[in-house]
């Protein structure tokens, strides 16, 4: 049996993969496990903005451990083939765990496929660059920061813009369907 499962959130003959109070309980958890910075840049400031972004304007994704949920991510703003990519790992797993997961879960978006195509050549995603901790951890995974540009990202909490950096992940140039 594989230790690492990604389930997409969505609707299959009608019925949502994950139901509304289980996606609010998910923001909530962020929250619990001491990761609520990552929505102090964020448009989402409560479990129903997170709920109504995840069902409009997003397609998430929360990668299990061994049944228990490691983390979760979701993309966004899909232009061409490039996405943004958005994700938050849980307390109680080991770094390797969860280094080990978010591979997985950036190998699995990479290989979605429409007619046989790859979905997307580049997924890009930004953060608060005073998270140096989550900077090193995505670069860890095989993501690669660009650098820093002042005033990226407003905080919601402090009322003041401040710097971000911009990491991507991209396919190989030996991969088939680039051009």
């Amino acid at each position: 049996m594989d230790k690492i499962e990604i389930v997409p959130y969505k609707e299959i003959d009608g019925i949502k993969t994950f139901s509304n109070t289980q996606i609010r309980r998910l923001y909530n958890m962020v929250l619990e496990n001491g990761h609520g910075v990552i929505f102090d840049t964020s448009n989402m400031q409560s479990e129903d903005e997170f709920l109504r972004e995840m069902n409009t304007n997003s397609y998430l994704y929360i990668i299990y451990y061994e049944g228990k949920p490691i983390s979760f991510m979701w993309i966004n703003n899909i232009y061409e083939r490039m996405a943004y990519g958005n994700w938050c790992t849980f307390k109680g797993f080991s770094y390797d765990q969860k280094v080990t997961a978010m591979k997985r879960a950036l190998d699995y978006l990479m290989d979605l496929r429409v007619d046989d195509k790859h979905m997307f050549d580049c997924l890009v995603g930004h953060t608060a660059s005073k998270l140096e901790g989550a900077i090193a951890f995505m670069e860890s995974v095989g993501m690669v920061c660009v650098g820093e540009i002042p005033k990226l990202m407003w905080n919601h909490k402090t009322n003041k813009s401040e710097p971000g950096s911009i990491l991507y992940y991209s396919r190989g140039s030996d991969d088939e369907d680039i051009q």
